[in-house]
């Protein structure tokens, strides 16, 4: 080891070199300059750690001074081996004294010269023992420890090595005062505490019973309640398990996955099908994979939460039109073209039946536009699958629309379908190009088999419910309006009927007088949300209580 270093020059010499390589890289780009920059800092560390062990342990004595063999310094013990230190100290200042060599010769910078250097600074092992000189300062260390055990033999290079890396290395920080900090810590909470008791963060699910029926959940078909799905259900757990365990891509599809996705795009009488394993996901992962930052996209003024993050996470540009207002549409798609420089896609993206006011989509009339301007549109169905058209397939089968004139159907299968997860179904073209940049497929766990194949017996059986469903609909509607005198939004057909009742503090009192009488539904910011269910039409009971409270609490509202 070198001992005519001077410690203070060589921490100017890595200073300046530092400062004179930053420079370069900050003119020049340069980023071979950036990371010798990034070096020399860390063996100015190196240094200084050295030398703050001097001044604390050393009283600025020679690191060389302190390991001759007749000197009478023993070593402090602590949690850091001798090693360490000496091979710092060793590297170090080798390190130094290159760099200040190296600040004569700038234009000889390399990659090879960092990797060299890199590697000097990789040298703090324990293999350094191994050197005479080192081992004999340590046999005084051991020595040291062999007073306490006169029984312990001659010890060779192997076993000095071993007792002082465990016994006598040094104490770089001060334990007392690190526990002190540790319990004075007291990090800010990573995010603001709810109290439950200013707001229900869920709503409790209900218990049905002879005093409880439950119109809260969407179960329109009641679906959640078939034996026979559940039985399909349970067999397929016993086959496949309860997941997949990851994505479609990697091990996530089953031929149960494949048997769904071709029996929806045959359902829907299209080319091809995707199923996502989360509602939410589907919609908005399938918007971002085609709308980008270019494109202008269309949407209505109430669109829903899904459709709105799917087009921020596209960065497409985002026009607006009035709540199913085809004019009004057509009316801003002109207000675009003639501003437009040069042409731009264009998509629209519709509801068929409108998550926040239940109203349903007048469809023909949007097509013809889109297709006037040669517009994409893209169709959500998830409160219209399976309980509009006669078979269930939707809006597309419900104005008779055939449904290749639309570029992508999408929605959930958590409504009346009675599942978990999401679909998209479309032309070869466009589906395939999801299974490469929906977020959602890729990266996501796919869905249980088992939830597909509630998908695949639910509309199996879906037979004439649909159409059962569209009457009961149109009859409760009607009570509401007539009977009620209830200012109800949605379509008549809707599957949940959006009542908006003024002043709020009335809504309120329909709403708890309905809860207590047993009759359960929603209240939200967009009113009352109560949530039909086919089979109340074969429970006449049940079906007359649920008409009664609700004619006992418009009696409640002026």
């Amino acid at each position: 080891m070198s001992d005519n270093i001077d410690f203070n020059q060589c921490v100017d010499e890595v200073n300046k070199l530092r400062a004179d390589f930053l420079k370069i890289s900050e003119n020049r780009d340069d980023s071979v300059a950036a990371s010798v920059a990034d070096l020399a800092q860390n063996q100015l560390t190196n240094l200084k750690s050295v030398n703050d062990f001097f001044v604390k342990f050393l009283d600025k004595s020679s690191l060389k001074e302190r390991l001759e063999p007749n000197s009478n310094s023993i070593l402090m013990p602590g949690p850091d081996s001798v090693v360490d230190l000496i091979s710092a100290t060793k590297s170090g200042l080798e390190i130094a004294r290159e760099v200040a060599k190296l600040r004569k010769c700038e234009g000889l910078l390399d990659k090879e010269f960092i990797e060299r250097q890199k590697s000097l600074l990789n040298q703090f092992s324990y293999s350094e023992l191994n050197n005479a000189e080192f081992n004999r300062s340590l046999r005084q260390v051991v020595q040291h420890y062999k007073v306490g055990n006169p029984d312990q033999e001659e010890l060779g290079d192997s076993t000095v090595n071993t007792i002082a890396i465990k016994f006598y290395s040094f104490k770089m920080f001060d334990e007392v005062l690190f526990q002190q900090r540790l319990n004075d810590f007291k990090p800010e909470p990573l995010i603001t505490p709810v109290d439950s008791k200013e707001e229900d963060i869920e709503i409790t699910m209900v218990a049905e019973d002879d005093n409880n029926i439950d119109l809260a959940k969407g179960n329109y078909l009641n679906v959640l309640n078939n034996d026979e799905i559940k039985k399909a259900s349970e067999d397929l757990i016993r086959e496949y398990g309860v997941g997949t365990c990851g994505p479609r891509a990697f091990y996530g599809t089953t031929d149960v996955h494949l048997e769904l996705e071709e029996y929806l795009a045959k359902f829907l009488h299209l080319e091809e099908s995707i199923v996502y394993s989360y509602g939410f996901v589907a919609i908005s992962s399938s918007i971002a994979a085609y709308c980008k930052k270019s494109d202008v996209v269309f949407i209505d003024e109430h669109a829903n939460f899904a459709i709105e993050q799917g087009l921020v996470a596209a960065r497409s540009k985002v026009v607006k039109f009035a709540h199913n207002d085809p004019e009004d549409f057509k009316t801003k798609v002109q207000e675009v073209v003639e501003k437009e420089k040069k042409k731009t896609r264009k998509f629209l993206i519709v509801e068929g039946i409108s998550w926040r006011t239940g109203k349903l989509c007048p469809l023909p009339e949007f097509i013809a536009v889109t297709e006037e301007f040669k517009m994409r549109i893209f169709l959500e169905e998830s409160y219209t699958l399976g309980v509009f058209g006669a078979t269930g397939r939707g809006l597309t089968e419900y104005y008779n629309i055939d449904p290749t004139r639309l570029d992508m159907i999408m929605g959930t299968l958590e409504g009346a379908i009675g599942s978990i997860g999401g679909f998209c179904a479309g032309s070869n073209m466009t589906i395939e190009h999801q299974r490469l940049s929906g977020s959602g497929y890729i990266f996501s766990a796919s869905l249980p088999t088992y939830l597909v194949k509630v998908v695949l017996k639910s509309i199996e059986l879906l037979g004439d419910a649909p159409q059962k469903f569209s009457e009961f609909a149109k009859t409760f509607h009607r009570f509401l309006e007539s009977e009620c005198r209830f200012n109800v939004e949605s379509h008549p057909e809707a599957p949940f009927k959006l009542i908006r009742i003024e002043p709020k503090t009335d809504e309120t009192k329909v709403y708890q007088y309905c809860k207590e009488k047993g009759v359960h539904f929603i209240q939200n910011d967009e009113g009352l949300v109560i949530n039909l269910n086919v089979v109340l039409l074969d429970e006449k009971e049940k079906l007359e209580r649920v008409y009664e409270v609700l004619k006992g609490a418009s009696g409640l509202i002026a």
